[in-house]
């Protein structure tokens, strides 16, 4: 079972490969913020993957519109919401 592990809070939890990082993390009682149900129009759910990108469900064109809104955006950046771990990833949340 792939293994998230959020560099920035010293928190790791396990994932499903069915479920996106976001529902992940809530399912281990990990608090991401997103306002939008995980349909990637907010934006809330941006993280950095430090390590592990190559294990990360491919981006969609929904995911990589929002990112180009995004004023903090690089070229880790993804959305919790829609990247699924298909391997050991390591993140940080950027400040709001």
């Amino acid at each position: 079972m792939p293994k998230v592990s959020i560099i920035d809070r010293n928190i790791e939890f396990n994932t499903d490969e069915a479920e996106s990082i976001l529902d992940a993390a809530i399912d281990n009682g990990v608090e991401i913020e997103s306002d939008c149900g995980g349909n990637a129009v907010c934006g809330l759910c941006h993280i950095y993957v430090e390590q592990g990108g190559e294990f990360l469900s491919e981006m969609t064109s929904d995911e990589e519109d929002m990112l180009y809104d995004l004023d903090n955006r690089r070229e880790n950046s993804r959305l919790a919401c829609q990247a699924h771990a298909y391997g050991d990833v390591k993140i940080t949340i950027p400040p709001a």
